[in-house]
């Protein structure tokens, strides 16, 4: 079961790290750039190569904090920068994009059935908390109060998700691309202002991600490569297999830049989140004698994100 565990979410948090470096152009787009493109269909090859090899170099020199907890500082100041960006695109919306809601076409249900089951896993992804509860139940002094740290999160947490949403989609309709920073106006200092904070935030999820399941890695197999080595060959070791990790999941983004940040994410949500939110826990419940009907809703989840 823990390797299981461990496997869904090394394959998470890898597809987390590819998500990022896919996502971060049209931040620096909108950042250095005023012309046409957010980094999306606009954005010259050389320009979005160096993006991405910015975005991996930051991930790189981030791997090498020597312990999950160390990433504490620099994820409080993205929960900080994240909610600001959350007020910001209402500000932007309620100020300079509200005449939008009048012409983009928007639908009910969805363009279609595909894009609606493709939902599903996004929305596992945006609750699950990108995958990194473990870790986090892991952290705490006492375990047992992980409910009600959950339970403080979300009352904070999704009122701004809702009404982010609820606008948004009001404003841009079926238009509206994965990254949110690419529908704001280009050369607009919030957008810049905006810009900044989602590098960060992005970043800082990169990092924190790929340290967890690099841990867990050598935790659970002692036999790799820098598990059982002393010294200074056991530090250089670590820092090879680190390498290796943040390099495949940059080809990995060079091989899918042409693929909607949606469809990336809908893997991520079925795949990764789905299982560790919405199916082993509920696994385990099952176990327990508890409410198996919510396990086998989790499962369906997943399953159906995937085939999607």
């Amino acid at each position: 079961g823990e390797r299981l565990i461990t496997t869904t979410q090394t394959c998470l948090y890898f597809m987390c790290g590819v998500f990022n470096i896919a996502y971060m152009p049209a931040n620096f787009e909108q950042l250095l750039h005023t012309g046409g493109g957010g980094g999306g269909h606009g954005t010259s090859q050389g320009r979005l190569l160096g993006y991405m090899v910015a975005t991996w170099a930051a991930m790189c020199l981030g791997s090498f904090l020597p312990t999950y907890h160390d990433t504490v500082s620099i994820a409080l100041f993205s929960a900080v920068v994240s909610t600001l960006n959350a007020a910001f695109q209402l500000v932007v919306v309620a100020f300079y994009q509200r005449d939008l809601a009048r012409t983009t076409e928007k639908t009910l249900f969805g363009p279609s059935i595909p894009q609606v089951l493709s939902a599903l896993p996004a929305i596992g992804y945006t609750f699950g908390g990108h995958g990194v509860f473990p870790e986090e139940i892991r952290e705490l002094k006492n375990p047992n109060d992980f409910h009600r740290v959950v339970k403080w999160l979300y009352a904070a947490s999704l009122p701004w998700y809702y009404l982010c949403s609820a606008v948004s989609y009001c404003c841009y309709g079926n238009s509206m691309g994965g990254n949110p920073i690419a529908n704001w106006p280009q050369g607009l200092w919030l957008t810049k202002l905006a810009a900044v904070f989602s590098l960060v935030g992005a970043l800082v999820i990169s990092v924190t991600t790929n340290q967890a399941t690099l841990l867990a890695i050598e935790n659970l197999e002692p036999h790799l490569p820098g598990s059982q080595a002393g010294g200074q060959c056991r530090w250089f070791k670590r820092a090879a297999l680190k390498f290796f990790f943040v390099t495949s999941q940059l080809v990995a983004a060079l091989l899918l830049k042409r693929t909607p940040l949606q469809d990336i994410q809908g893997l991520m949500g079925s795949l990764g989140v789905g299982c560790l939110t919405f199916v082993f826990p509920f696994v385990l419940a099952d176990r327990s004698a508890q409410n198996s009907l919510l396990g086998v809703l989790g499962a369906l989840i997943a399953v159906v994100g995937m085939v999607s």
